[in-house]
């Protein structure tokens, strides 16, 4: 005595698992809406200067920014108190892109300094190169132009812009599920 099983409807159950394979040997789709979530986190952390876990980056003492301004041969320097944390002229902001293809996404810069803005740099020596002086802030609204070459000595604290965040990642984690099951 055996047991003889029949289904209905095989031929229309392989062709949707074939379907499924099918997509997901090609997840082109998935990847640009996972890097588009991802891309508008990013910009969203410099709207926010937050940092991960919601931490605001931290400004160095002497956040301000000074413009030397010539007006009818007179020279005056110029101080913007509050300037928006690594936005000063919007070049890494703006120069944040995206990549994606049928088995990546990539978020990134191709701003040579980016990463000691968003890693943060350990106390170094710095002294003028190409100039006579070196200019700089000794606090907020005080700026130091040097004629001897004089060392200063100074910390970079990190300022993490590039990464995702939980809700980020939350949408992400459902926009995959919503293209594998579909």
């Amino acid at each position: 005595m055996g047991i003889d099983i029949k289904l209905k409807g095989e031929e229309k159950l392989a062709e949707n698992i074939n379907k499924k394979i099918a997509r997901l040997s090609n997840t082109g789709t998935a990847m640009a809406q996972v890097v588009l979530v991802a891309y508008k986190d990013v910009l969203d952390h410099f709207a926010k200067e937050e940092g991960g876990n919601s931490k605001k980056w931290k400004a160095m003492k002497n956040n301000a920014r000074f413009k030397i301004v010539r007006k009818d041969r007179e020279s005056y320097i110029k101080t913007e108190s509050r300037v928006k944390l690594l936005q000063d002229t919007g070049s890494l902001k703006n120069s944040i892109s995206f990549k994606f293809g049928k088995d990546f996404a990539i978020v990134g810069t191709n701003k040579i300094y980016a990463a000691a803005q968003n890693f943060g740099l350990p106390p170094r020596v710095i002294k003028p190169k190409n100039k006579k002086f070196l200019r700089y802030a000794i606090d907020g609204n005080t700026m130091v132009f040097s004629k001897n070459k004089k060392n200063i000595t100074t910390t970079l604290p990190g300022r993490p812009f590039m990464w995702v965040s939980n809700s980020a990642i939350s949408i992400i984690a459902k926009e995959v599920g919503n293209y594998a099951f579909q």
